[in-house]
């Protein structure tokens, strides 16, 4: 994000209702900047990190002492791809509930396997795996890079050493068929992972390709050299290790470290091209990831700007939602529960003055809402269909797949109603299933009160997703009085 325009888009927001398009506008650019750097969760737990550390957070170690003063401003990375931070009102005598809002930061895609190179005529592909329920063909010649975090060599076994990397410059692609070798790809087509969406890294051969003979000290040796009778026809080791180890030696390179030295990595594919506003009015904005960072961008940057008089402010950030959260960082475990019975306890409070006040707490899951599609409003429930810049929605269903029961759903309408913020109501087709939240896993866990909300979207999982500018906007406007 270019400072001057971040700057701007600061200065024209505004509370004044006569100028909602405009502050809504600049909100939305100041989002589209950030999903710049949001490209995985590591990247995004970094990129909030900035913002907090700007915003006079201090940070707290899982491993260490907690010392939490009033109107105290915190955030924790307890792994690093999940972040939570914490505010803490002024009278510290008077910590009589928790406020949450709860999302998670990571989003379908494509992961990169081990021992990843796969040749063939002179091409260099990777091999991936599918992380969550991405919408394939979306992804068909699109530019991709790569980004996440690569674990090197140390003197600790138990603490290798950690870099977390975006690739950015790094172009790679995968290419769709023509049609004139799939004349029925109109007609639709099942796409195979293994075989359809290899990314394209580029081509052998080339000493722009960045594996230079005197890459890492030396340890590629002179292309120049023979393997000797026991090579395959005239390959020389340079060939042979450049086709076997071609992607670690890229990282090396990339990272200035020894490629012998790189043990493992975790690294995605992202979408690489930059967001923008679509209508007229700069209406709805088009942008990679927007499921679900728009939530936990307007989430975060609520809690930056509120401050309450009692009680403590949560906002949680949870990685592996879109594979179910059965992981350390993700919704399905105890961390949540952990960070909050830890706050309490740094206050010198009884485990049962932490249970009283869970009665009087409540969450906010904040996920994306499925807008009524343009060309398929029979897709959605007949007579609740939420429309793009008509209201923050609630979502519901009889079968708890959401955390909203008519206790909640009543309490998140007043908040907007008091503020003047529209609300719509999301249930699915009958004949559907629709997607789940982490809601209420939330509310299994730690057993508190809460609602499923979220700004409709357009393309839900697509590499190339819709939300409207001004419910984005209005998300944050009530995540902010909601803190308050």
């Amino acid at each position: 994000m270019k400072e001057s325009k971040d700057n701007k888009s600061e200065n024209i927001i505004t509370n004044d209702p006569g100028d909602k398009r405009t502050s809504a506008i600049a909100f939305g650019e100041r989002f589209i900047g950030f999903l710049k750097t949001a490209t995985t969760p590591y990247q995004v737990v970094s990129t909030f990190e900035k913002t907090l550390v700007d915003a006079g957070f201090e940070l707290l170690e899982m491993n260490s002492i907690w010392k939490i003063g009033s109107m105290g401003k915190y955030y924790v990375k307890p792994y690093d791809s999940a972040i939570f931070v914490f505010t803490v009102g002024k009278d510290m005598h008077q910590l009589d509930s928790f406020r949450i809002i709860g999302s998670h930061i990571d989003s379908p895609g494509f992961k990169i396997k081990p021992k990843p190179e796969m040749t063939n005529n002179h091409y260099m592909k990777l091999n991936i795996e599918r992380y969550g329920a991405p919408i394939y063909y979306t992804w068909l010649d699109r530019r991709l890079s790569i980004a996440g975090k690569i674990m090197t060599k140390s003197d600790d076994a138990f603490e290798p050493r950690k870099i977390i990397a975006d690739f950015s410059n790094t172009s790679l692609a995968i290419p769709s068929l023509a049609l004139h070798r799939n004349r029925e790809v109109n007609k639709g087509m099942e796409f195979k992972v293994q075989t359809d969406m290899l990314p394209l890294l580029g081509q052998l051969g080339f000493q722009a390709d960045g594996l230079t003979d005197n890459l890492a000290d030396g340890l590629v040796k002179n292309s120049t050299e023979s393997l000797g009778s026991d090579s395959a026809g005239d390959k020389t080791w340079n060939d042979i290790k450049r086709q076997t180890e071609y992607f670690k030696y890229f990282l090396g390179n990339q990272l200035d470290v020894n490629p012998e030295s790189i043990l493992d990595y975790d690294l995605n594919l992202y979408i690489n091209e930059q967001g923008q506003f679509i209508g007229v009015n700069k209406e709805i904005i088009k942008a990679p990831r927007i499921d679900n960072l728009a939530m936990a961008y307007a989430s975060m940057m609520a809690i930056t700007e509120v401050e309450r008089d009692k009680g403590i402010n949560v906002v949680a950030c949870f990685d592996n939602e879109e594979v179910g959260s059965k992981s350390k960082q993700g919704v399905d475990s105890s961390l949540l529960r952990t960070i909050m019975e830890r706050i309490f306890h740094a206050y010198d409070k009884t485990t049962e003055q932490y249970l009283r006040v869970l009665p009087n707490s409540f969450f906010v899951s904040a996920d994306g809402a499925y807008a009524v599609h343009p060309n398929h409003t029979d897709k959605n429930d007949p007579t609740n269909q939420c429309e793009m810049n008509k209201g923050v929605t609630i979502k519901m269903n009889a079968n708890r797949s959401y955390a909203t029961d008519t206790e909640t759903a009543a309490v998140f309408q007043q908040l907007c109603a008091e503020i003047d913020i529209p609300v719509q109501k999301y249930v699915n087709h009958s004949d559907m299933l629709g997607g789940k939240s982490i809601g209420s896993m939330i509310e299994s866990q730690i057993g508190i009160r809460g609602v499923d909300v979220g700004a409709p979207m357009l393309a839900m999982h697509s590499a190339m997703e819709y939300v409207g500018t001004d419910d984005l906007y209005d998300s944050y406007q009530v995540f902010k009085h909601y803190l308050k």
